[in-house]
């Protein structure tokens, strides 16, 4: 009896190890697709110039609206705070302490801006 359960574990393992094998090679291939983060702030900072690039280009399709717009706020408001995010759920470190700075100082009214909602609008910043 127990050299039938080793006999089944053995040759499930076997099974297991063929199937890893064949899979390897998936695996690597779509490991050299994607970009390997060994370097990760050479990542990053391509992923960023590639969301720069995006949103200048949607900028200039949609240039005449999103500057009147834009353009609008900015006349009609003391202070426009471009953020990641919203007041109430800033998406950054930096949105948050902008928004905790400017809630400290009791700067009212605070027009805040989500330049993640629309790639034009982060092109236009």
């Amino acid at each position: 009896m127990l050299a039938t359960i080793v006999a089944r574990r053995a040759s499930a393992l076997c099974a297991r190890s063929a199937l890893v094998r064949s899979a390897a090679p998936a695996a690597f291939a779509t490991a050299a697709r994607r970009s390997f983060a060994s370097n990760p702030i050479e990542a990053t900072a391509k992923l960023y110039e590639d969301l720069v690039d995006k949103s200048v280009k949607e900028f200039q399709a949609n240039q005449k609206e999103v500057s009147d717009n834009l353009d609008a706020e900015l006349k009609s408001n003391k202070v426009v705070l471009f953020m990641e995010g919203t007041v109430d759920a800033p998406k950054s470190e930096p949105s948050m302490n902008a928004v905790k700075i400017l809630t400290q100082a009791q700067v009212v009214p605070l027009t805040a801006i989500d330049v993640l909602a629309h790639p034009a609008i982060l092109g236009y910043t």
